[in-house]
């Protein structure tokens, strides 16, 4: 077997593996878990220049947030944009593989629990280690105020 024979064979053995890489096969036949009662939202990012976006909300103040149930490498970071009303939160995914979404979980007169969601592919899938920190936000029934933000994760996979 000469070089180019063992190169064209590496770099079709390549093409295989990575074709492959990223697909979740319960989604690509239909199948899947079924989604929680919560309401997903959105990843949020923000218009240059809106008055609304990330930059610009109000940071909620470290001792209204409830981070007990995070770990310890996780950001602690909450905002509140839209006079309170909706909630952005600074999640942690991994770079394609893990993603982040965050769930109003319950709104008591007392806090406020949202959950972070992080999906991961189920099966043999190869993922860089870079981790990315993505805005998150859920939307709240009435006005955060003076309400606790009570933060958690919880991980699914497939």
């Amino acid at each position: 077997m000469d070089t180019r024979q063992v190169l064209v064979g590496a770099a079709a053995l390549l093409l295989a593996l990575g074709a492959g890489c990223g697909q979740d096969s319960s989604a690509a036949n239909g199948e899947g878990n079924d989604a929680p009662a919560s309401t997903p939202t959105e990843s949020v990012s923000p218009d240059p220049g809106s008055d609304s976006d990330v930059q610009h909300g109000d940071p909620v103040p470290p001792e209204q947030i409830d981070d007990s149930a995070l770990p310890a490498e996780y950001p602690r970071e909450v905002s509140t944009t839209e006079g309170g009303r909706r909630l952005v939160v600074t999640a942690m995914e991994s770079n394609g593989c893990v993603t982040a979404e965050a769930r109003n979980a319950a709104e008591t007169e007392q806090d406020v629990t949202v959950v972070l969601v992080h999906h991961t592919p189920g099966g043999d899938v190869m993922c860089t280690q870079q981790v990315t920190y993505p805005k998150v936000a859920v939307q709240l029934d009435g006005t955060l105020e003076d309400r606790t933000v009570v933060l958690k994760t919880e991980d699914r996979q497939g």
